[in-house]
C-alpha cells in the first residue's frame, strides 16, 4: 500500500492510499497476510451474456379465472460443472427479483446473474489466486474471441465448515495495468451484491 498527500478539501489536506491488491470483507479473525488462503474464486460474467447464451427465466402464458389473472415465471439454477485435476470450474446462474411475496406491485423486475466459479481442492495464497484469476481472464478471452476486463472477483476462505466470502479489489494480471477505482468513503466498497 502506498500513502501520499491528496487534494485539499476546504483548504484541509487529505491523504490518498494506493494499493496493488485489497481484500474487503466482514471478518475480524485475519491477523496476517500469510493466513489469507483461498479455496474459491467467483467471477461475475456481466457483459458476457451474449457469449454465455444460457437464459434461465421462462414466463408462461397468462391464465384467466374470472377477474383473476395470473402468469407464472419459472427458472432453473442448475450449475454446469467441469472437473479439473486441482478442483472444478462451474458456470452458474442466479435470479434476483425485486418483489417480495404477497405484496401488490405496479412494477417488478427479474434479472439473471451469471458466474464462473473456480473451486480448488487446496487453498491458494493471495498471489496464487491472483495468478488463477489472470489465467481465467485470458481463457475467457480465447473462448470469446475478445479481451474483456472482468470485474473484481469474490474469493472464499474455508476453515472447517465455516466459509468467509470476501471481495478482491484492484486484482490485476501480471504485466497488466491495475484496475483503479477511487473510493470517496467506505460506503463505496462492494456490498453483498447477488452472488
Amino acid at each position: 500500500m502506498y500513502r501520499s498527500l491528496g487534494r485539499s478539501v476546504d483548504d484541509k489536506p487529505t491523504e490518498e492510499f494506493y494499493s496493488d491488491l485489497s481484500i474487503v470483507g466482514y471478518t475480524t479473525t485475519i491477523r496476517a497476510e500469510s493466513s489469507l488462503r483461498f479455496s474459491k474464486l467467483s467471477i461475475s460474467l456481466d457483459g458476457l451474456e451474449d457469449w454465455r447464451k444460457s437464459d434461465v427465466i421462462v414466463v408462461n402464458e397468462e391464465t384467466k379465472d374470472g377477474a383473476h389473472r395470473s402468469r407464472n415465471v419459472a427458472y432453473t439454477e442448475t450449475p454446469i460443472e467441469y472437473p479439473l485435476k486441482d478442483g472444478a470450474l462451474s458456470l452458474r446462474s442466479i435470479v434476483h427479483c425485486t418483489a417480495v411475496e404477497g405484496i401488490p406491485y405496479r412494477e417488478l423486475s427479474m434479472r439473471q446473474y451469471d458466474f464462473l466459479d473456480y473451486h480448488r481442492k487446496r487453498a491458494l495464497s493471495v498471489e496464487g489466486m491472483q495468478q488463477e484469476f489472470t489465467y481465467i481472464e485470458q481463457f475467457l478471452a480465447l473462448l470469446t474471441g475478445t479481451y474483456y476486463s472482468l470485474d473484481w472477483p469474490q474469493v472464499s476462505m474455508e476453515k472447517g465448515r465455516q466459509v468467509r466470502d470476501l471481495h478482491a479489489l484492484l486484482l490485476a494480471g501480471h504485466g497488466a495495468e491495475p484496475k483503479t477505482r477511487v473510493l470517496d468513503s467506505l460506503d463505496d466498497l462492494p456490498s453483498g451484491a447477488p452472488q
